[in-house]
């Protein structure tokens, strides 16, 4: 009797319940016919939803009948926060910012919940671009509403034109999101279809996108290399075709040239960079919090390694930031995937990729307004992770820290007033090959020059010293997943404490340049991000899931830059639970010579400082007896 009693009491309550907590969900809904778009943001406006609504119905009313059939596909779309536009699960989604700015491509989105062959990229973001160019009023990614074919004249004359053959079934381009390539791809192929819509007409394109398979020979009588020929002829700016487009429309947080971020310098210079801990939901806290400290260390650690501005710190919620000069760094991280390593190890390819998706706010202190915010956003390859045991699935939080802070360092200005200047090695050109499961970016032999402007030296040692003169140019550090001290700062200051001892030791060298700042050495000239350049610090390793590989040309070329005798790195893997491998590498600047000594440590934070000092005295030595 008590029991029935409780369970009426609980049935008389939930109506309640459930009524008091519907009234909560602020939920904003337009819904009309098959189209549906809704938020839970309270700071999108009645207007912008109407008018994703109203891009909605325009795809539907001029998609469907291009394609000859009628369109019976339910149009959800949801505005949410963070991340990129995208299609999951059959539901469109829309970052906030994008709404607003009026560069969220609702067409090209609804397209892909249309069309046929999603799983041909290519086709699929081609036919997409064509048709936001074509029907949308808002302008998006990739063009922004530049003339499809102008860009694509553009990319051939700065040599980053990508031919057909290589993306017609390169899925992982397309999907390769903020890389230069990615975008480069989606415009040639929206200028492809583009162009056989105004050369073949309506109906061919109708055929081809119907038919089973994407047999371009069978509708157009050529096959994709005699059609690429015909496009390249065709939107040439001799023929005419290409026309000069108006100026584009892009969003206060979007840029048309190098990349999907708006890279623009700010107009102000900042000291002191703060960095908050990343908002997180707290199901992803749970999962993956050594992670997402990581990516937050690895972030202040690359700022402080630019040496751009007086202080990068992490920040506290109970202090109040108001400096002039202080720049806050705010990130809310969206979604998040990490494989783990027993998963990838058992699971391979089939586990699926590894991804992060982010949104960075940049406020200035003093007036606590938004200067720049930016959308982050990173899926590794599942093939290549489970090639590299998973690797590339335990750095990606590292690799993100690492791709903001080049952000923060190429849009913030900086006034460190202790910062040596210079103008620093320049960009160098890249060609692409494929590696095994990946596509690996490397140095073209031929093209592998670096230039670099002469660099104030304030300690070279007299002519009269016959010392050999040493540059130590940045190290490979992997750390693996569980490791404990996720911050490389804390493990980089034990290579650098043990460098500095053996430095004091030595007699034969005489160390000019540093990428670290070494204890008690105010005498050595300080070598950074900008002083040798992006390029140079992404391509000197060459990685693995374990030990990395020193680009030996362009270290040693770095070397004859910076008009030293030789260069030291080394390669230090804190990434097997049974023990830590170290390596040390010597360069010869003329002869392009390697020593290299190697050792293992089953605890480097205990013992890594002896080791480094062993192997470096054994490089040091072998160089010296050469010499002799």
């Amino acid at each position: 009797m008590k029991r029935w009693l409780k369970l009426t009491s609980l049935v008389a309550v939930l109506p309640a319940v459930l009524f008091f907590s519907c009234q909560t969900t602020q939920k904003s809904v337009a819904k009309e016919g098959q189209i549906t778009v809704s938020t839970d943001l309270n700071d999108v406006s009645r207007a912008d939803i109407d008018r994703v609504k109203k891009e909605a119905e325009v795809a539907l009313r001029n998609i469907c009948p291009f394609f000859g059939n009628t369109c019976n596909e339910r149009i959800n779309i949801e505005i949410v926060e963070g991340g990129i536009c995208r299609v999951r699960g059959g539901i469109v989604y829309l970052p906030s910012w994008r709404v607003k700015n009026k560069t969220a491509a609702v067409i090209h989105e609804v397209t892909h919940v249309i069309a046929k062959h999603g799983d041909n990229r290519f086709f699929a973001e081609g036919i997409a671009v064509f048709f936001q160019q074509k029907f949308g009023e808002d302008k998006g990614f990739p063009n922004f509403g530049k003339n499809l074919h102008e860009l694509t004249n553009s990319y051939k004359e700065a040599q980053q034109f990508i031919p057909l053959s290589q993306i017609q079934y390169d899925n992982d381009t397309f999907r390769a999101v903020g890389t230069q390539k990615r975008k480069v791809a989606y415009v040639e192929a929206g200028s492809f279809f583009e162009f056989l819509f105004e050369k073949y007409g309506e109906q061919k394109l109708r055929t081809l996108h119907n038919s089973g398979s994407l047999n371009y020979k069978k509708v157009y009588g050529k096959n994709i290399k005699g059609l690429e020929e015909e496009w390249l002829v065709f939107i040439s700016p001799k023929t005419g075709n290409s026309t000069k487009p108006d100026e584009p429309v892009v969003g206060p947080d979007e840029s048309v040239t190098q990349t999907d971020v708006d890279a623009t310098p700010l107009g102000k210079s900042y000291q002191d960079i703060i960095v908050f801990a990343l908002e997180t939901p707290p199901v992803l806290k749970k999962d993956y919090g050594e992670a997402i400290l990581g990516c937050q260390g690895a972030l202040i650690t690359s700022l402080r390694m630019t040496k751009r501005y007086q202080a990068v710190d992490p920040g506290d919620d109970e202090t109040s930031y108001d400096k002039e000069s202080c720049l806050l760094v705010k990130i809310k991280l969206n979604d998040m995937r990490i494989a783990s390593f027993g998963a990838r190890f058992w699971g391979g390819v089939f586990v699926g990729n590894s991804y992060m998706y982010m949104h960075m706010k940049l406020v200035d202190a003093a007036t606590q307004k938004v200067v720049r915010e930016e959308d982050f956003n990173s899926t590794n390859n599942a093939w290549a992770a489970t090639w590299n045991f998973g690797a590339s699935d335990r750095s990606l939080p590292f690799d993100m820290g690492k791709i903001m802070a080049e952000y923060i360092a190429t849009v913030v200005p900086g006034s460190n007033k202790n910062m040596k200047t210079s103008e620093g090695i320049t960009s160098q050109k890249f060609v692409i090959k494929k590696g095994r499961n990946d596509v690996v970016r490397s140095l073209s032999p031929e093209t592998q020059e670096v230039k670099i402007a002469k660099i104030p030296v304030e300690h070279r040692q007299a002519d009269t010293d016959k010392r050999y003169r040493l540059a130590i140019l940045p190290w490979s550090l992997k750390l693996r997943a569980g490791v404990g001290i996720t911050d490389t700062k804390f493990w980089t200051s034990i290579i650098t404490r043990a460098l500095s001892k053996t430095i004091d030791k030595n007699q034969f060298f005489i160390t000019q340049f540093s990428y670290y700042e070494l204890e008690n050495k105010s005498n050595i000239n300080m070598i950074n991000d900008e002083t040798l350049g992006r390029d140079v610090i992404n391509n000197l390793w060459k990685g693995g899931a374990i030990s990395s590989k020193l680009n030996i040309d362009l270290a040693s070329q770095v070397g004859s830059k910076l008009e030293v005798d030789a260069v030291l790195a080394y390669d230090v893997s804190i990434v097997r639970r049974d023990y830590d491998p170290l390596k040390a590498y010597l360069i010869d600047t003329k002869s392009k010579k390697v020593y290299e000594a190697t050792a293992e440590t089953y605890d480097f934070k205990a013992e890594g400082d002896t080791e480094i000092i062993t192997i470096t005295e054994e490089v040091f030595s072998a160089y010296e007896k050469d010499k002799k």
